[in-house]
């Protein structure tokens, strides 16, 4: 462990993966450093407001501010602004990049690693790979557009436990003109 404290505060909107993301890192940091969380909640736009020009008003200064979700992005630029800390954010943010100290965000939200910006191979989360493989357990795996191989998880610890592999072999992709056609034959019938 370091040896001072790493004073982190992080803005949660109480979305499970929001939340699950923040955490992740906060456990990551702890196993390099000591760490002190404290959680804030986003706050309305006057609180923001307000926070940009009055003195601060917490008497240990954070070493950063984290957060992911849109909603907390303005309180964590306010906090981070007031106390004048790094903010870094955990996804790609809807306000414009260049106001976050760094972003830590998954390969499918569409970033480049920059000196400011580290892309992962999926979000980052609490989820520690075991060394132990036992047949009690189990894992089932469900997502959208942005899930497996096109979430970016190809090519990582998590495919290689899985019995299938995660590379996109044969997009189908369905021509426009079907449904002309099928417009077509219903207006000749």
């Amino acid at each position: 462990m370091g040896t001072s404290i790493l004073n982190i505060w992080w803005v949660d909107d109480s979305k499970p993966g929001h939340s699950n993301q923040t955490q992740g890192l906060i456990s990551a940091l702890r196993r390099y450093r000591e760490v002190e969380a404290r959680r804030f909640v986003p706050a309305n736009i006057r609180h923001n407001l307000r926070a940009l020009v009055t003195a601060p008003w917490e008497p240990q200064k954070p070493s950063l501010i984290v957060s992911a979700g849109h909603p907390t992005h303005l309180t964590l630029l306010s906090l981070a602004h007031q106390h004048r800390c790094p903010s870094i954010v955990l996804m790609r943010p809807s306000l414009p990049l260049k106001l976050f100290d760094a972003v830590i965000a998954p390969a499918h939200d569409g970033l480049q690693d920059t000196n400011r910006i580290l892309t992962t191979s999926g979000v980052i989360n609490r989820v520690v790979p075991s060394e132990a493989q036992e047949s009690t357990r189990g894992l089932i795996m469900l997502g959208g557009m942005n899930s497996f191989g096109a979430g970016g998880w190809s090519n990582t610890e998590l495919e290689a436990a899985m019995p299938v592999d995660f590379q996109i072999k044969n997009a189908k992709v369905q021509a426009v003109g079907a449904l002309v056609l099928m417009i077509r034959s219903i207006l000749l019938r």
